[in-house]
């Protein structure tokens, strides 16, 4: 029978009072309850050095056992105290990235690279950590469950785990090489050696000799990521922070540069080159306390699936609206911590607001509502941008039209039925005013390379398919699908047994000769036919798509002449009106008029509509000559100075030209003078109607003909040029306006902004005259 007194003596000694302070020192001493002064504590002192002992005692044996059977990452520190029985000193180890893969590291080390852990890796994977890490005194369990964990929760991913392996591979690839060479040296000199005394450090054996070289970490590491990063491909490799710590990295760099001179007169190719380059820079990093970092999918997206920057600062400036706003409302609702007083502050003070004053309570509910406003208009900018025209045509085409055709050639579909669909769609798109209600049916479903919307007609889809189903079921060797065709009369919507009945649906170029047969919707197609007009830069805005839908229905509307104009209202809608026009009350008030042909808007809206062509070709040509700035604000806010002059070119803007004699037309838009060459080019713009395109083209270089002949003579010019740039109301050029502008050697691809804002102005133009 075991001793009682002796357990619960043990007992007591496992939990002292709190009064009592134990160390591992036989010097300290307590005062008790049983008495006071000296001699009361020089007779308890034997006792309590005994006491002491065991409390430490049963405490070093309870850690070991702990950490022994758990496995708790526990760290027991030199000169452990005790208080009120338990160990002090005692912290959980945080394990980081790095500790991780040194766990992967002496695994990968001990194991030969394999992943299938060998007989006794316990004991030599704890010896091979201990070497590494000896400050953390880890046990065998410890770390054996470290390494269980990292392969089960996936702490490292695949792929650094393969960066690891390559590494260890290379290190104990190289040791056998240098084995082998020592080996081999041995045995062919061995009087160069002087008694290699043997040295052992855990597994490893190492032999000294009298004549071995410094090793250099720098350059050995350099080596080793050669070799791991050879054959890769370089978007797979891990990416390379930016250097910190500059001093540090200053030597190191230098130090590499030695390095770099003597290797890269061995490289070869461009491939080795930049592997070279890489694992310098990988082991500069490294050496100067960073590390690299796995690139991630977003950093190998490409720039098209990225949000552009004008989307990301508009997204940025509405959630900042709607911050300030959400920040005043907390206000005023009587949360004063200190950060929002802070920072409803300094809204006031950037809005000069009186926080003290009375009226400070309102100012601050207008500025909120303010700051909602603003948020609004910008949310409602941005959904305009996220819809233009021809993202929204494609979304039909793509995602809801699809969802049908499944059916087709199984589900019976009438043609009423079809019909039915196709008017659903454009009632949608005139709902919210894509559509104008009498614009050309057929120019919707017409392809955007001929003028129309790309729009998919449903009716057309389903009898093509039908079409084609019918074909090749017909045309089957199966005997099967043959027995099924015979017998199909009328049962299915494929009807086989009846005969097949090709091209009933309408071609494209059916459908273009049906849109310009029409009397007011085939003027616009017209007047693309024309042998002397470019009709692929004439549809370049709607092959782009650059326009909202409602703007793009506007400008077809405009070109269909199906706007309601007083003319439109008397011969059209045989409304009993006058169509003199609303504003110059000289002519019949057409569509025609109010693009191009009234005199009260020459002076303002056409003036307007013609300077954007030409601001946007003088920009270009100021950045041409470096007369301007980069930072030149955008063409619509550009405002043109009079003469722009460097040591090489001038250039004139709207500017009366001097002569010897009277010229009728003196005054071109841009006149560029180049003073090397002793060439001068007038540059005049015109924006008519569709049908006069030609005609002013050859008038703009008919009137400057005199005025030529004056500036070569006056200025001693070997040669002067005139260059008219004309583009119509509605969009259509020629084919020379593109040459003319490479006789500019300005770039194609202002184009379409020329394009785009020529159309944008009479949209303006015609909106603000019938409102």
């Amino acid at each position: 029978m075991p001793n009682t007194t002796n357990m619960m003596s043990t007992r007591r000694r496992r939990k002292p009072d709190r009064n009592t302070v134990a160390s591992g020192s036989p010097n300290n001493s307590r005062v008790s309850d049983l008495g006071t002064g000296s001699d009361a504590i020089s007779d308890l002192q034997p006792q309590r050095t005994t006491q002491n002992n065991n409390v430490v005692e049963n405490t070093q044996a309870i850690t070991s056992n702990a950490n022994s059977s758990t496995g708790s990452s526990i760290v027991t520190q030199q000169g452990t105290a005790v208080r009120g029985g338990r160990t002090e000193g005692r912290s959980r180890i945080k394990w980081t990235k790095d500790m991780n893969m040194e766990v992967m590291r002496a695994f990968y080390k001990i194991n030969q690279c394999e992943d299938n852990p060998r007989t006794g890796y316990r004991r030599l994977l704890h010896e091979e950590y201990s070497r590494l890490r000896p400050d953390l005194g880890l046990t065998e369990q410890n770390i054996v469950d470290r390494w269980k964990l990292i392969i089960t929760k996936k702490y490292l991913t695949s792929q650094e785990l393969e960066n690891i392996k390559r590494e260890i591979g290379y290190e104990l690839h190289q040791q056998d090489i240098v084995e082998q060479i020592e080996d081999t040296e041995a045995a062919n000199h061995p009087q160069q050696i002087e008694s290699p005394t043997e040295t052992t450090s855990d597994d490893e054996h190492f032999f000294s000799f009298t004549e071995a070289p410094e090793s250099d970490p720098m350059k050995e590491k350099f080596y080793s990521y050669l070799e791991l990063y050879r054959g890769t491909i370089p978007s797979s490799r891990p990416h390379i922070p930016i250097l910190k710590n500059v001093r540090k990295a200053t030597n190191l760099v230098s130090k590499m540069n030695e390095i770099l001179m003597q290797h890269l007169i061995e490289c070869e190719d461009f491939e080795e080159i930049l592997l070279t380059l890489y694992s310098a820079a990988v082991t500069v990093i490294e050496m100067n306390g960073q590390a690299t970092y796995e690139r991630s999918q977003t950093m190998n997206r490409s720039n098209q699936n990225q949000d552009p920057a004008w989307k990301t600062r508009l997204e940025k400036s509405i959630n900042d609206f709607r911050g300030k706003a959400d920040l005043i409302g907390e206000y005023l609702k009587g949360t004063r911590s200190t950060k929002l007083k802070r920072k409803v502050a300094v809204l006031c003070h950037q809005h000069k607001i009186n926080l003290k004053s009375t009226e400070a309570p309102q100012k601050l509910l207008e500025l909120k509502d303010s700051f909602r406003q603003k948020a609004k208009v910008k949310g409602c900018r941005l959904s305009r941008y996220n819809e233009l025209s021809k993202n929204i045509i494609t979304s039909i085409n793509s995602w809801a039209i699809p969802v049908l055709t499944y059916s087709f050639g199984i589900v019976k579909w009438s043609n009423s039925d079809l019909e039915a669909l196709d008017r659903t769609t454009r009632r949608m798109l005139k709902k919210f005013r894509c559509l104008h209600p009498n614009s050309s049916i057929i120019r919707l479903y017409l392809p955007r390379k001929e003028g129309g919307r790309g729009l998919l007609n449903i009716n057309k889809m389903c009898k093509k398919q039908v079409e084609k189903m019918k074909i090749n079921l017909t045309r089957s060797t199966d005997r099967i699908i043959t027995s099924i065709s015979r017998s199909d009369k009328n049962f299915t919507p494929l009807n086989l047994q009846a005969p097949i009945i090709t091209n009933t649906s309408t071609t494209i170029q059916e459908n273009v000769q049906s849109w310009k047969a029409m009397q007011l919707h085939g003027r616009y197609p017209t007047s693309l036919e024309n042998t002397l007009v470019d009709k692929k830069s004439s549809l370049q805005w709607l092959k782009t798509g650059h326009l909202y839908p409602e703007t793009e229905g506007f400008v077809m509307a405009i070109q269909d002449r199906v706007m309601r104009t007083r003319n439109y209202e008397k011969h059209v809608l045989k409304m009993n009106v006058v169509d003199k026009c609303r504003k110059c009350n000289a002519v019949g008030e057409s569509i025609e008029h109010i693009m191009a042909g009234c005199s009260t808007l020459s002076e303002n809206a056409y003036l307007g509509r013609h300077n954007q062509l030409a601001k946007l070709v003088h920009q270009q040509l100021g950045f041409k000559y470096n007369l301007l700035p980069k930072t030149t604000p955008p063409y619509y806010k550009y405002e043109p100075k009079a003469v722009l002059e460097n040591n090489t070119h001038v250039i004139y803007w709207d500017r009366l030209v001097n002569t010897d004699t009277t010229v009728a037309y003196n005054r071109p838009d841009i006149v560029v003078l180049d003073k090397i060459n002793k060439k001068a080019i007038i540059i005049d713009i015109a924006v008519p109607l569709t049908h006069n395109v030609r005609s002013t083209e050859v008038e703009k270089v008919r009137k400057y003909e005199d005025l030529s002949i004056q500036m070569k003579q006056i200025w001693h010019l070997n040669e002067v040029t005139t260059i008219p740039l004309v583009m119509s109301v509605e969009g259509v050029v020629t084919k020379n306006f593109k040459r003319n502008l490479e006789k500019l050697n300005i770039t194609s691809n202002i184009f379409n902004a020329a394009q785009k804002a020529i159309i944008l102005q009479t949209c303006h133009i015609v909106r603000k005259f019938l409102s």
